[in-house]
């Protein structure tokens, strides 16, 4: 899985998401220009994708050559692309959210230490638990 995965099949997929939050749908002819790739690679790109288990896309069509078009991304293909909320980068927008608190002047004295005091317990050993209610409450809401 290697070279193909990482040089051909993960940059289409990156792309493809991207074109379908745009465009709702996706051909492999719409990513020629932007992933370099020539005609045959992207045909084998989207044939590949398309194979995938569990799949990455909830609606795909085919030619008698292959498959032609995607749509509907699934959590799987925003959690490979990197659009899909982890524990880790919740908790640490929490984190530099309550640093800033801390550094604002315009906060009362009071806020300001409250924020310090939370985030100093985040930092020092709560954070595994805070990220797995995080988890938990991701996995609620977006079905993951």
């Amino acid at each position: 899985m290697g070279t193909q995965w990482s040089e051909r099949d993960r940059p289409v997929l990156v792309e493809a998401v991207a074109y379908c939050d745009e465009h709702q749908v996706v051909r492999w002819h719409d990513l020629t220009d932007v992933t370099g790739l020539d005609y045959k690679e992207m045909r084998h790109a989207f044939d590949a994708l398309a194979g995938a288990t569990p799949p990455f896309f909830g609606h795909s069509d085919d030619d008698e050559f292959g498959v032609v078009l995607f749509s509907r991304p699934t959590e799987r293909a925003r959690r490979e692309v990197g659009q899909w909320p982890s524990a880790e980068s919740v908790l640490e927008a929490l984190i530099q959210q309550l640093v800033e608190t801390e550094r604002d002047d315009s906060q009362t004295e009071d806020t300001r230490s409250r924020a310090r005091k939370i985030r100093d317990a985040l930092t020092e050993g709560g954070g595994q638990v805070v990220g797995g209610v995080i988890t938990a409450v991701i996995a609620g809401q977006f079905g993951a």
